[in-house]
């Protein structure tokens, strides 16, 4: 892989190649294959991860307050998981595993961090794709929910 394939990533869009090339150097690629746990419920996590091939299914997991488990989201490619916890340093409130075999691009929050923190013209830049993503994630829930219509 190379670092060309990271701007197929939302979270990336709009980034210069040189840019892009710095971020992939920070993270390495991963594979995992179904059904590997990526991110466990209740648990600090300390990574961010960009789906480039494979599908990730975002899940609750049953507990005894909880009956069964329940299916939030999947995830797939040009998609991104590990945001939450990247922003507000707390344990993921999800289960995230690979529904089939996933290849993904893996960067800690300290190194992406410390990136946007150098440069606070790519640090605007890559808030707000996440902030588009979070809010195009909000709509589609809505949809899905009846709350909005469509006009």
């Amino acid at each position: 892989m190379n670092y060309e394939r990271l701007s197929s990533i939302s979270l990336f869009h709009d980034l210069t190649p040189d840019t892009l090339k710095r971020i992939y150097e920070l993270g390495q690629m991963i594979r995992v294959e179904r059904p590997e746990i990526i991110i466990h419920e209740r648990q600090v996590n300390q990574h961010m991860y960009a789906v480039l091939s494979g599908r990730l299914e975002i899940r609750l997991t049953a507990d005894p307050h909880r009956f069964s488990g329940v299916k939030l989201a999947t995830r797939g490619p040009g998609e991104y998981i590990g945001e939450y916890s990247f922003i507000d340093h707390k344990p993921s409130d999800v289960t995230v595993r690979a529904l089939e075999p996933t290849e993904l691009f893996k960067i800690s929050h300290a190194a992406f961090n410390s990136t946007l923190e150098s440069n606070r013209d790519l640090e605007r830049l890559v808030y707000r794709n996440l902030l588009v993503s979070l809010i195009d994630r909000l709509r589609a829930r809505d949809a899905e929910l009846d709350l909005v219509r469509p006009i």
